[in-house]
């Protein structure tokens, strides 16, 4: 009897432990997979060298060099540049984008270009060959009546929006043309 008991624990102990290996052998673990969302950017900069004494000598150029960069790392993106002349601007001065900037069709003074994701910082002309024209027409008189209040002035804005969701420059001015500047 002794024996059929320990033959028994025996036969039921091997029992368990093949069910046990065979249970253990037919499970299986995988690592986990993480997904993590990052935050992407288009960050802007629009620079000049130090401002100058430009004196408007009638049929002269007067050196001027603004820029544009987009920063190494940016999305891709729509780049914008919107010019403002003052009133008086065309009485005295002329002057012509970079040619790699594209006039937005239907909307006065603005540009545009596409600027691929880049490791680097990508930096674009304003003005053609850094250059303002002064006119040869302006007069003695017109210029002396010329004030630190009226002086003819060329301004520039620079806006930026990813390109992904935006299928046109178009619909992508739309979005960004009445943001305030934000530092």
């Amino acid at each position: 009897m002794k024996k059929t008991i320990i033959t028994v624990l025996v036969t039921a102990l091997v029992c368990f432990g093949i069910t046990g290996a065979t249970y253990a052998w037919l499970m299986a673990e995988t690592a986990p997979v993480t997904n993590t969302f990052t935050v992407g950017d288009v960050v802007i900069r629009l620079s000049e060298s130090a401002p100058r004494n430009n004196k408007l000598v009638p049929d002269t150029y007067l050196v001027e060099d603004p820029r544009v960069t987009v920063k190494a790392g940016s999305e891709d993106c729509w780049l914008f540049l919107k010019v403002e002349k003052s009133e008086n601007f065309d009485t005295f001065l002329d002057y012509l984008t970079d040619e790699s900037w594209l006039p937005l069709a239907g909307n006065e003074g603005v540009y545009y270009r596409e600027v691929d994701s880049s490791a680097d910082d990508q930096t674009f002309l304003i003005l053609k060959n850094d250059k303002v024209h002064v006119k040869s027409t302006p007069t003695k008189a017109q210029l002396a009546l010329l004030t630190e209040e009226n002086y003819p002035s060329l301004s520039f804005t620079a806006y930026a929006v990813q390109r992904v969701g935006f299928d046109t420059p178009f619909v992508a001015w739309d979005e960004v043309k009445d943001l305030a500047y934000i530092h």
